[in-house]
Protein backbone atom coordinates (compact mmCIF):
# COMPACT_ATOMS: atom_id res chain seq x y z
CA UNK A 1 0.00 0.00 0.00
CA UNK A 2 1.61 3.55 -0.89
CA UNK A 3 -0.34 6.46 1.08
CA UNK A 4 0.16 10.14 -0.59
CA UNK A 5 -0.96 12.51 1.51
CA UNK A 6 -1.94 16.09 0.20
CA UNK A 7 -2.10 14.66 -3.57
CA UNK A 8 -3.50 15.41 -6.69
CA UNK A 9 -4.66 13.58 -9.69
CA UNK A 10 -3.86 15.70 -12.58
CA UNK A 11 -4.16 13.39 -15.13
CA UNK A 12 -6.10 9.73 -16.09
CA UNK A 13 -5.91 8.02 -19.61
CA UNK A 14 -7.43 4.31 -20.34
CA UNK A 15 -9.98 2.20 -19.51
CA UNK A 16 -11.01 0.00 -16.28
CA UNK A 17 -8.27 -2.34 -15.20
CA UNK A 18 -5.06 -0.55 -17.31
CA UNK A 19 -5.42 3.41 -16.30
CA UNK A 20 -2.39 5.39 -16.59
CA UNK A 21 -2.46 8.40 -14.16
CA UNK A 22 0.05 11.28 -12.82
CA UNK A 23 -0.56 12.13 -9.36
CA UNK A 24 0.86 15.25 -8.30
CA UNK A 25 2.59 15.44 -4.20
CA UNK A 26 4.06 18.73 -3.74
CA UNK A 27 6.52 19.38 -6.33
CA UNK A 28 6.80 15.72 -7.75
CA UNK A 29 4.57 14.36 -10.73
CA UNK A 30 4.20 10.14 -10.13
CA UNK A 31 3.48 8.32 -12.93
CA UNK A 32 1.27 5.45 -11.81
CA UNK A 33 -0.32 2.17 -13.63
CA UNK A 34 -3.68 0.96 -12.15
CA UNK A 35 -6.82 -0.71 -12.89
CA UNK A 36 -9.10 0.98 -10.59
CA UNK A 37 -10.58 3.93 -8.46
CA UNK A 38 -12.61 4.37 -5.23
CA UNK A 39 -13.52 8.05 -4.81
CA UNK A 40 -14.11 8.80 -1.01
CA UNK A 41 -13.88 12.56 -0.78
CA UNK A 42 -15.36 13.16 2.26
CA UNK A 43 -17.62 15.72 2.71
CA UNK A 44 -17.84 19.16 3.86
CA UNK A 45 -19.97 21.04 7.08
CA UNK A 46 -22.53 23.39 6.58
CA UNK A 47 -21.18 26.78 7.58
CA UNK A 48 -24.27 29.30 8.17
CA UNK A 49 -24.87 32.50 5.94
CA UNK A 50 -24.21 35.73 8.36
CA UNK A 51 -27.30 36.16 10.43
CA UNK A 52 -28.43 32.77 9.87
CA UNK A 53 -29.93 32.17 13.04
CA UNK A 54 -27.50 34.93 14.96
CA UNK A 55 -24.50 33.24 13.36
CA UNK A 56 -21.56 35.75 12.88
CA UNK A 57 -23.51 38.28 14.59
CA UNK A 58 -23.99 37.43 17.92
CA UNK A 59 -20.51 36.08 19.98
CA UNK A 60 -22.06 33.16 21.73
CA UNK A 61 -23.47 31.53 18.62
CA UNK A 62 -21.17 28.76 17.12
CA UNK A 63 -21.70 25.51 15.23
CA UNK A 64 -21.47 21.86 16.41
CA UNK A 65 -17.54 21.26 14.88
CA UNK A 66 -16.35 24.05 16.79
CA UNK A 67 -18.42 23.37 19.84
CA UNK A 68 -17.17 19.50 20.03
CA UNK A 69 -13.50 21.46 20.20
CA UNK A 70 -14.50 23.77 23.26
CA UNK A 71 -16.00 20.67 25.02
CA UNK A 72 -12.72 18.68 24.59
CA UNK A 73 -11.32 21.31 26.66
CA UNK A 74 -9.89 20.28 30.20
CA UNK A 75 -11.67 21.28 33.11
CA UNK A 76 -14.79 21.24 35.66
CA UNK A 77 -16.57 24.68 34.09
CA UNK A 78 -17.63 24.59 30.58
CA UNK A 79 -16.06 28.26 29.54
CA UNK A 80 -16.49 30.04 26.62
CA UNK A 81 -14.25 33.63 25.68
CA UNK A 82 -14.25 34.13 29.74
CA UNK A 83 -17.92 33.12 30.65
CA UNK A 84 -19.20 29.96 32.18
CA UNK A 85 -22.11 28.33 30.20
CA UNK A 86 -24.44 26.58 32.13
CA UNK A 87 -27.66 26.36 29.53
CA UNK A 88 -26.56 25.76 26.05
CA UNK A 89 -29.24 25.83 23.16
CA UNK A 90 -29.06 23.37 20.33
CA UNK A 91 -30.83 24.53 16.62
CA UNK A 92 -30.64 21.04 14.76
CA UNK A 93 -31.44 21.28 10.63
CA UNK A 94 -28.93 24.19 9.62
CA UNK A 95 -27.74 23.53 6.37
CA UNK A 96 -30.41 20.59 5.75
CA UNK A 97 -34.04 20.13 4.79
CA UNK A 98 -34.19 23.50 3.75
CA UNK A 99 -37.04 25.13 2.38
CA UNK A 100 -37.74 25.54 -1.44
CA UNK A 101 -35.04 28.50 -1.71
CA UNK A 102 -32.71 26.63 0.06
CA UNK A 103 -30.24 24.33 -1.93
CA UNK A 104 -29.82 21.72 0.55
CA UNK A 105 -33.19 20.00 0.95
CA UNK A 106 -31.82 16.35 1.97
CA UNK A 107 -31.28 14.96 5.59
CA UNK A 108 -27.88 14.71 6.43
CA UNK A 109 -28.84 11.75 8.93
CA UNK A 110 -25.77 12.17 11.12
CA UNK A 111 -26.94 15.80 12.73
CA UNK A 112 -29.04 14.41 15.57
CA UNK A 113 -27.23 11.74 16.65
CA UNK A 114 -24.04 14.39 16.52
CA UNK A 115 -25.37 17.18 18.48
CA UNK A 116 -27.48 14.30 21.11
CA UNK A 117 -23.59 12.75 21.41
CA UNK A 118 -22.01 16.17 22.07
CA UNK A 119 -25.04 17.16 24.43
CA UNK A 120 -23.97 13.75 26.21
CA UNK A 121 -20.07 14.44 26.59
CA UNK A 122 -21.18 18.15 27.84
CA UNK A 123 -23.42 17.34 30.47
CA UNK A 124 -21.30 13.61 31.92
CA UNK A 125 -17.91 16.23 31.97
CA UNK A 126 -19.09 19.70 33.04
CA UNK A 127 -21.47 20.88 35.71
CA UNK A 128 -24.48 22.41 36.24
CA UNK A 129 -25.54 22.44 31.94
CA UNK A 130 -28.57 22.59 31.01
CA UNK A 131 -29.07 21.47 27.59
CA UNK A 132 -32.22 22.35 25.44
CA UNK A 133 -32.64 20.67 21.94
CA UNK A 134 -34.69 22.69 19.28
CA UNK A 135 -35.13 20.63 16.54
CA UNK A 136 -37.60 19.50 13.71
CA UNK A 137 -37.99 15.81 14.63
CA UNK A 138 -35.45 13.35 15.90
CA UNK A 139 -33.47 10.63 13.63
CA UNK A 140 -32.07 8.78 15.93
CA UNK A 141 -32.41 6.07 13.89
CA UNK A 142 -31.02 2.14 15.13
CA UNK A 143 -28.86 2.08 18.09
CA UNK A 144 -28.52 5.51 17.80
CA UNK A 145 -31.90 5.29 19.69
CA UNK A 146 -30.21 4.45 22.87
CA UNK A 147 -27.97 7.64 22.67
CA UNK A 148 -31.66 9.75 22.27
CA UNK A 149 -32.55 7.77 25.37
CA UNK A 150 -30.50 8.46 27.55
CA UNK A 151 -30.44 12.17 26.61
CA UNK A 152 -33.43 12.26 28.01
CA UNK A 153 -33.07 10.50 30.90
CA UNK A 154 -30.54 13.26 31.96
CA UNK A 155 -33.13 15.94 31.90
CA UNK A 156 -32.27 17.55 28.13
CA UNK A 157 -35.16 19.34 26.98
CA UNK A 158 -36.87 18.81 23.58
CA UNK A 159 -38.61 21.46 22.02
CA UNK A 160 -40.39 21.23 18.01
CA UNK A 161 -40.50 23.75 15.34
CA UNK A 162 -41.23 23.71 11.89
CA UNK A 163 -39.99 25.79 8.89
CA UNK A 164 -42.87 28.06 9.39
CA UNK A 165 -41.83 28.96 13.31
CA UNK A 166 -38.00 28.67 13.37
CA UNK A 167 -36.36 29.90 16.54
CA UNK A 168 -36.26 33.37 16.76
CA UNK A 169 -32.85 34.64 18.70
CA UNK A 170 -32.76 38.59 20.17
CA UNK A 171 -30.32 39.67 22.56
CA UNK A 172 -31.38 42.02 25.76
CA UNK A 173 -28.33 43.26 26.85
CA UNK A 174 -25.54 40.43 27.44
CA UNK A 175 -28.23 37.95 27.77
CA UNK A 176 -29.44 35.91 25.03
CA UNK A 177 -33.17 34.78 24.09
CA UNK A 178 -34.83 32.21 22.29
CA UNK A 179 -38.69 32.03 21.33
CA UNK A 180 -40.01 29.10 19.39
CA UNK A 181 -43.64 27.88 18.80
CA UNK A 182 -43.38 24.09 20.10
CA UNK A 183 -45.30 21.53 18.31
CA UNK A 184 -44.72 19.13 21.46
CA UNK A 185 -47.10 21.65 23.22
CA UNK A 186 -49.39 22.37 20.82
CA UNK A 187 -47.78 25.51 19.45
CA UNK A 188 -47.49 27.38 22.63
CA UNK A 189 -44.69 30.05 22.31
CA UNK A 190 -41.62 29.30 24.67
CA UNK A 191 -39.07 31.58 25.20
CA UNK A 192 -35.80 30.35 27.03
CA UNK A 193 -32.64 31.74 28.00
CA UNK A 194 -28.97 30.45 26.78
CA UNK A 195 -25.81 31.12 27.47
CA UNK A 196 -24.21 29.47 24.00
CA UNK A 197 -26.11 28.50 20.99
CA UNK A 198 -24.65 25.71 19.07
CA UNK A 199 -26.22 25.50 15.74
CA UNK A 200 -26.30 22.14 14.13
CA UNK A 201 -25.05 21.61 11.04
CA UNK A 202 -25.23 19.32 8.30
CA UNK A 203 -23.48 17.51 5.49
CA UNK A 204 -22.60 19.48 2.25
CA UNK A 205 -20.89 18.32 -0.66
CA UNK A 206 -16.73 18.53 -1.05
CA UNK A 207 -15.43 20.94 -3.70
CA UNK A 208 -14.16 18.48 -6.47
CA UNK A 209 -14.71 20.02 -9.65
CA UNK A 210 -11.04 19.16 -11.52
CA UNK A 211 -12.06 14.96 -9.90
CA UNK A 212 -15.18 15.67 -11.92
CA UNK A 213 -13.91 16.36 -14.96
CA UNK A 214 -10.77 14.13 -15.06
CA UNK A 215 -13.07 10.72 -13.77
CA UNK A 216 -16.63 11.97 -15.13
CA UNK A 217 -18.33 11.58 -12.28
CA UNK A 218 -21.96 11.90 -12.23
CA UNK A 219 -23.38 14.31 -9.65
CA UNK A 220 -27.00 14.43 -8.73
CA UNK A 221 -29.24 17.06 -8.00
CA UNK A 222 -28.31 16.95 -4.44
CA UNK A 223 -24.07 17.80 -5.84
CA UNK A 224 -23.03 14.47 -4.37
CA UNK A 225 -21.75 12.12 -6.53
CA UNK A 226 -24.28 9.54 -8.35
CA UNK A 227 -24.22 5.48 -8.31
CA UNK A 228 -25.88 3.56 -11.28
CA UNK A 229 -28.65 2.19 -8.63
CA UNK A 230 -29.19 2.69 -4.74
CA UNK A 231 -30.20 -1.36 -4.54
CA UNK A 232 -28.61 -3.27 -7.62
CA UNK A 233 -25.33 -1.30 -7.76
CA UNK A 234 -24.51 0.57 -4.77
CA UNK A 235 -20.75 1.31 -5.07
CA UNK A 236 -20.66 1.35 -8.88
CA UNK A 237 -20.84 4.62 -11.09
CA UNK A 238 -21.83 5.06 -15.17
CA UNK A 239 -17.76 4.50 -15.82
CA UNK A 240 -16.36 1.88 -15.44
CA UNK A 241 -13.76 0.81 -13.25
CA UNK A 242 -14.17 4.31 -11.03
CA UNK A 243 -16.26 3.84 -7.92
CA UNK A 244 -17.73 5.55 -4.76
CA UNK A 245 -17.84 5.12 -0.94
CA UNK A 246 -18.62 7.10 1.85
CA UNK A 247 -19.70 10.70 2.37
CA UNK A 248 -18.96 12.00 -1.55
CA UNK A 249 -22.22 9.81 -2.26
CA UNK A 250 -24.18 11.32 0.40
CA UNK A 251 -24.47 11.76 3.79
CA UNK A 252 -23.78 8.64 6.09
CA UNK A 253 -22.69 8.08 9.63
CA UNK A 254 -19.61 5.86 10.22
CA UNK A 255 -21.12 2.98 9.83
CA UNK A 256 -22.92 3.48 6.77
CA UNK A 257 -19.41 5.36 5.54
CA UNK A 258 -17.29 1.49 6.32
CA UNK A 259 -19.88 -0.58 4.75
CA UNK A 260 -19.93 1.11 1.41
CA UNK A 261 -16.26 1.93 1.37
CA UNK A 262 -15.70 -2.10 2.06
CA UNK A 263 -18.27 -2.60 -0.72
CA UNK A 264 -16.15 -0.17 -3.28
CA UNK A 265 -13.43 -2.26 -2.49
CA UNK A 266 -15.04 -5.86 -2.93
CA UNK A 267 -16.62 -4.53 -6.23
CA UNK A 268 -13.01 -3.23 -7.37
CA UNK A 269 -11.03 -6.67 -6.18
CA UNK A 270 -14.14 -8.88 -7.45
CA UNK A 271 -14.03 -6.90 -11.04
CA UNK A 272 -9.94 -7.01 -11.65
CA UNK A 273 -9.44 -9.89 -10.28
CA UNK A 274 -11.81 -11.48 -13.16
CA UNK A 275 -9.04 -10.73 -15.91
CA UNK A 276 -12.01 -10.20 -18.70
CA UNK A 277 -14.91 -8.00 -17.94
CA UNK A 278 -18.40 -8.66 -20.23
CA UNK A 279 -19.26 -5.40 -22.76
CA UNK A 280 -22.62 -4.24 -24.07
CA UNK A 281 -23.22 -5.96 -27.28
CA UNK A 282 -24.59 -2.48 -28.48
CA UNK A 283 -21.11 -0.42 -29.65
CA UNK A 284 -20.16 2.42 -31.42
CA UNK A 285 -18.44 1.13 -34.53
CA UNK A 286 -15.47 3.51 -36.71
CA UNK A 287 -15.32 2.98 -40.31
CA UNK A 288 -11.55 4.32 -40.64
CA UNK A 289 -11.69 4.96 -44.70
CA UNK A 290 -14.75 7.93 -44.34
CA UNK A 291 -12.91 9.17 -40.67
CA UNK A 292 -11.81 12.64 -41.27
CA UNK A 293 -10.76 13.04 -37.87
CA UNK A 294 -12.68 16.20 -36.90
CA UNK A 295 -12.82 16.46 -33.05
CA UNK A 296 -16.41 16.38 -33.54
CA UNK A 297 -17.02 12.52 -32.11
CA UNK A 298 -14.06 13.52 -29.28
CA UNK A 299 -16.48 16.12 -27.71
CA UNK A 300 -20.04 14.60 -27.68
CA UNK A 301 -18.27 11.58 -25.93
CA UNK A 302 -18.69 11.39 -22.29
CA UNK A 303 -17.07 8.34 -21.40
CA UNK A 304 -14.02 9.06 -22.60
CA UNK A 305 -14.40 6.09 -25.06
CA UNK A 306 -12.77 7.59 -28.32
CA UNK A 307 -9.20 7.98 -28.82
CA UNK A 308 -7.03 8.82 -32.03
CA UNK A 309 -5.23 6.08 -34.15
CA UNK A 310 -3.50 5.92 -37.08
CA UNK A 311 -4.73 4.59 -40.62
CA UNK A 312 -2.65 4.56 -43.59
CA UNK A 313 -0.54 7.52 -42.59
CA UNK A 314 -3.34 9.79 -41.18
CA UNK A 315 -5.03 9.99 -37.87
CA UNK A 316 -8.40 8.46 -37.46
CA UNK A 317 -11.09 8.51 -34.48
CA UNK A 318 -10.95 4.90 -32.56
CA UNK A 319 -13.44 3.39 -30.11
CA UNK A 320 -12.25 1.87 -26.80
CA UNK A 321 -14.69 -0.34 -26.51
CA UNK A 322 -14.17 -1.08 -22.92
CA UNK A 323 -15.13 2.62 -22.38
CA UNK A 324 -18.33 2.76 -24.86
CA UNK A 325 -21.56 2.62 -23.52
CA UNK A 326 -23.49 2.56 -26.53
CA UNK A 327 -25.34 5.71 -26.08
CA UNK A 328 -24.77 6.76 -29.94
CA UNK A 329 -24.02 10.47 -28.80
CA UNK A 330 -21.22 10.12 -31.15
CA UNK A 331 -22.78 9.13 -34.31
CA UNK A 332 -25.39 12.38 -35.27
CA UNK A 333 -22.37 14.95 -35.29
CA UNK A 334 -20.07 12.79 -37.63
CA UNK A 335 -20.38 14.97 -40.87
CA UNK A 336 -19.09 12.12 -43.18
CA UNK A 337 -20.89 8.94 -40.91
CA UNK A 338 -18.14 7.51 -40.67
CA UNK A 339 -19.34 5.80 -36.97
CA UNK A 340 -22.03 3.54 -36.45
CA UNK A 341 -23.67 1.52 -33.60
CA UNK A 342 -23.81 -1.79 -33.69
CA UNK A 343 -26.87 -3.58 -34.24
CA UNK A 344 -28.31 0.38 -35.39
CA UNK A 345 -26.01 1.17 -38.38
CA UNK A 346 -27.82 3.20 -41.04
CA UNK A 347 -28.06 0.05 -43.76
CA UNK A 348 -29.64 -1.58 -40.81
CA UNK A 349 -32.42 0.66 -39.55
CA UNK A 350 -33.35 1.52 -43.36
CA UNK A 351 -34.14 -1.89 -43.86
CA UNK A 352 -36.47 -1.74 -40.75
CA UNK A 353 -38.16 0.99 -42.05
CA UNK A 354 -38.58 -0.69 -45.52
CA UNK A 355 -39.86 -3.63 -43.97
CA UNK A 356 -42.52 -2.13 -42.25
CA UNK A 357 -43.07 -0.18 -45.10
CA UNK A 358 -44.03 -3.31 -46.73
Amino acid sequence: IKLFTHAELIEKKGSIGNFDIKVKTGDETLPLHIGAFIVNTGFEDYTPETGEYGFGKFDNVITLPQFNRLIDNPGKDLIFKGKKIQTIAYIYCVGSRQDEEGENKYCSRNCCTSAIHSAIRAKNKFRNITNLHYNRGIRTYGKQELLYDESSKNGDIYLQFSLENIPQIEQKGNRTFIKVKDILTAGRELEAEADLIVLVTGMVPRQNESLVHLLKLPVGRDKFFNEIHMKLRPVETVMDGVFIAGTCQSPKNILETLNSSMAAAAKANSVLTKGEISLEPTLAMVNPAACIFCDQCFAACQFDAITESDYEGRKVAKIIESNCKGCGMCTPVCPTDAIDLSGFTNAQIEGMIDALAE
